[in-house]
């Protein structure tokens, strides 16, 4: 309410509390952004930590990887260039009996002091036939994972298997004796502990192996750990994490460890993070504490800077009250030299301009239709004109002059704006223009200065309300012993110039063309009581008027025949 606008509502905030608010705002947005900044910083310094930690232990790692495959390879070619082997294994396969493998193995693996190496044979089909470790035969099969025949046949001989619990580093590749395929042969040493731990060394970290879900092989000091449980997490999910345990910082990383064949295991790199975080920690301490101290500087400022400023706000919402309530007629007083002078100085020039337009607007309302003036004070209309598709209305009283022979001049002005204040306010409802008052004639326009697609109806729909309405007064009249009052209406459509008429000093908003003439003739033509259009006002009403033809009609002032019709009114539907 306009009253209550001189003192801030309750539980809203005070032009004082919105500064400490916006201070307080700005200070915490940049602490916000920087601290955004330090934790991309800090994720990048992360991400550079763990690939700079996995990149070295993958070199090493692959340096190992070379040095087991040249070892694998030799061993591999000992027993595939054996003639006793091959035969022995022909043989097992024929009489299916493997200890006949078994005892060969085992005799060129002592010939060849070969120890601590897995070794299976495979059939052609993916079967264990024997299995030797260290040397000796050993019951049961390979554990999961298997080898399937695609890790089987595979290009590259190179792999990690699962026996009984144990990861061991395997070469795989096809027997053949005299051109006959035999099936496979896997060998395999063990990785130990030392592996990992040189891998820990590498990264400064933990490491392990994880077959399927479970870690398998790792460093010292995690067996049972909830580290080693994340780390076992990290294998299955494929991805790197950050975690807290123990108080300290890790990034959790897994790959494979043979990434043609991923379901042969993972390693999974455990890299502590606090050292390379310490700078991160220390900065986001520093910039929190610093944060705070601008806070608190920024409260007091806003405080001091809110007290001068409130004031002169005050004043202002003071004077925005009266222009709600309608007063104009006031000024406000700000003494400040600053932008808040200026600002006092600018809403009284404001004031004193919208108390000169209300003033203009009242005056142009009561001489010209409100729509024209509206564009007038926006400035939309210019001295000239345009061509627009309008529909015209003309409206006269009949016999007006004999009827109002002898009366007093007052009474005749009675009468006469009675009428036309009800049939402007028919014209006003549809959105017509009262373009100006002739005497006892009225002229209007449908489609200028605002056009709508169906002004021919509104025409014709306000030339009957017009009529009703005069009946209705007419009845009032003639209870009272006044004379009635009769009109005829014409109405044209078609193509017309629109626009300000006159002067720079002095404008008249109208519109100039042959349908205006014709709107005039037929006006004049018709009788008391009758509606008169042009075939082109028929043909842009459309479908549904009820109407009768009073076939062609030369009329003054226009050339060809004119086809004219009659009103009665709007068909059922």
């Amino acid at each position: 309410m306009p009253g209550n606008a001189e003192r801030p509502k309750s539980g809203r905030l005070t032009f004082r509390l919105k500064i400490l608010v916006a201070l307080m705002g700005v200070v915490l947005l940049m602490a916000g952004i920087l601290l955004l900044v330090l934790e991309r910083e800090t994720s990048i310094q992360i991400e550079t930590a763990i690939r700079g930690a996995v990149g070295k232990s993958r070199d090493n790692y692959q340096e190992m990887e070379g040095t087991w495959k040249a070892e694998l390879a030799s061993v591999f070619r000992r027993f595939a260039d054996s003639p006793r082997i091959l035969s022995a294994f022909d043989a097992a396969l024929d009489e299916g009996d493997p200890g006949v493998l078994a005892g060969a193995a085992e005799y060129e693996t002592k010939l060849a002091a070969i120890s601590g190496y897995l070794i299976l044979f495979i059939d052609s089909e993916g079967r264990v036939v024997c299995t030797l470790l260290e040397g000796q035969r050993q019951g049961g099969t390979v554990e999961n994972p298997r080898p399937d025949m695609n890790a089987l046949q595979s290009a590259d001989p190179f792999g990690y298997i699962l026996f009984r619990g144990q990861m061991y580093v395997t070469h795989t590749e096809s027997l053949s004796f005299f051109a006959h395929k035999l099936g496979f042969m896997l060998v395999g040493f063990p990785l130990r502990e030392k592996v990992v731990q040189s891998l820990g060394e590498w990264v400064e970290g933990q490491v392990c192996f994880v077959v399927g879900c479970t870690a398998v092989i790792f460093t010292p000091g995690i067996a049972q750990s909830a580290l080693l449980k994340q780390m076992e997490a990290a294998a299955v999910q494929r991805e790197s994490r950050i975690l807290v345990f123990s108080g300290q910082t890790w990034a959790l990383f897994s790959e494979f460890l043979n990434p043609r064949r991923p379901g042969e295991g993972s390693k999974v790199y455990a890299i502590p993070l606090d050292k390379s975080l310490a700078p991160f920690k220390r900065f986001r301490m520093t910039l929190i504490l610093a944060a705070l101290a601008t806070l608190v500087s920024a409260v007091a400022l806003g405080f001091f800077l809110s007290r001068g400023l409130s004031a002169p706000i005050l004043e202002l919402v003071k004077g925005t009250d009266q222009v709600a309530r309608g007063n104009y007629d006031f000024q406000v007083h700000i003494t400040s030299k600053d932008e808040l002078g200026i600002l006092g100085n600018a809403f009284n020039t404001m004031v004193h301009g919208l108390f000169l337009k209300e003033k203009y607007r009242d005056v142009l309302d009561k001489v010209v239709s409100p729509e024209i003036a509206q564009e007038m004070l926006k400035g939309d209309l210019f001295l000239g004109g345009e061509d627009r598709v309008v529909t015209v209305l003309f409206a006269d009283i009949r016999g007006f002059s004999s009827m109002t022979e002898g009366m007093d001049p007052r009474e005749i002005i009675t009468i006469l704006n009675e009428y036309l204040e009800g049939a402007s306010a028919e014209i006003e409802n549809e959105a017509g223009v009262v373009d100006k008052y002739i005497g006892d004639e009225i002229m209007a326009i449908f489609g200028a200065p605002v056009s709508h697609p169906d002004d021919a109806q509104r025409a014709i729909r306000a030339a009957l309300r017009m009529l009703d309405t005069l009946r209705m007064r007419n009845a009032s009249r003639q209870a009272a012993g006044r004379p009635e009052i009769a009109i005829g209406i014409g109405i044209s459509t078609g193509l017309v110039v629109a626009g300000n008429m006159g002067s720079r000093s002095r404008l008249n908003y109208t519109v100039l063309g042959e349908p205006v003439n014709l709107a005039a003739r037929l006006c004049s033509m018709a009788g008391a009581g009758q509606i008169l259009i042009s075939s082109a006002t028929l043909e842009a009403a459309g479908p549904g008027l009820d109407c009768q033809a009073l076939g062609p009609v030369i009329l003054k002032g226009i050339s060809d025949p004119v086809g004219i019709w009659l009103v009665k009114g709007w068909q059922a539907s």
